[in-house]
């Protein structure tokens, strides 16, 4: 009777061990099989980009695709980093294109810090019990002059080389939402800043990609009904 116990905690136990495993290898992969990706990616950036001095990290694993990737980064540029994908049919690929020749992770850097740089700032303008989601926030990339982009270009928040908007979200009426927006538009103005649209909202009214002169200029929110999102897409 104790050894039948013992073969059955015995096959238990390998069992359990043998789940766990192929728990962690589905969500995490394998290391054997991320060695392999990280040594298959490095020689097709090697072949690719024959004259530039990558290094490659080690594997991750997406688990929704089945696929391992890794970080590839230039020492000598910020913004050059992007991502090589071994798939699960052998193939390689590579996000250079977007990330560094497009100058996504440029974008990206500047849009950040745009965002991090503002808000403090903005969240003045905003007593946090009158907000609706708690904060207001800038976000770059709305549109984007890539023939001014290079990479690793100074980040200046009062130089953006792309298209800015703040968007404030509020539990007050739209005439004071309006009067809150325009307050801070004029003072970002006189500060030197470049927003150039401001969008605005409370339960009831949604004004979307207000650009700053009419939004200065409007004397309520009557003047600015046709940035006014219809009911139906406002949470689309």
């Amino acid at each position: 009777m104790k050894k039948a116990l013992k073969i059955t905690a015995a096959v238990t136990a390998v069992l359990l061990i043998a789940g766990i495993l192929w728990v962690y290898n589905s969500f995490c992969g394998n290391i054997f099989s991320a060695m392999y990706a990280k040594n298959q990616i490095e020689k097709y950036i090697d072949e690719a980009y024959p004259n530039d001095d990558y290094e490659v990290g080690d594997a991750g694993y997406n688990f929704k695709f089945g696929e391992y990737y890794c970080k590839i980064t230039d020492p000598d540029i910020e913004d050059g980093s992007f991502n090589a994908t071994y798939g699960s049919n052998g193939s390689i690929t590579d996000d250079y294109e977007e990330a560094v020749k497009n100058f996504g992770n440029t974008i990206y850097r500047l849009d950040d810090g745009l965002h991090k740089s503002l808000k403090p700032l903005i969240d003045s303008y905003f007593d946090e019990d009158e907000q609706e989601f708690g904060f207001a926030t800038v976000i770059g990339d709305k549109e984007v002059d890539r023939s001014r982009l290079y990479l690793d270009m100074k980040f200046d928040v009062k130089n953006m080389p792309m298209e800015t908007y703040i968007y404030g979200s509020l539990k007050e009426n739209s005439q004071k939402g309006l009067d809150r927006m325009k307050k801070m538009a004029e003072d970002l103005k006189v500060m030197g800043y470049r927003i150039d649209y401001y969008s605005f909202s409370n339960d009831v009214d949604y004004f979307d990609n207000v650009p700053v002169y009419e939004l200065l200029n409007a004397s309520n929110v009557d003047a600015l009904q046709k940035y006014r999102l219809p009911d139906d897409t406002k949470n689309k």
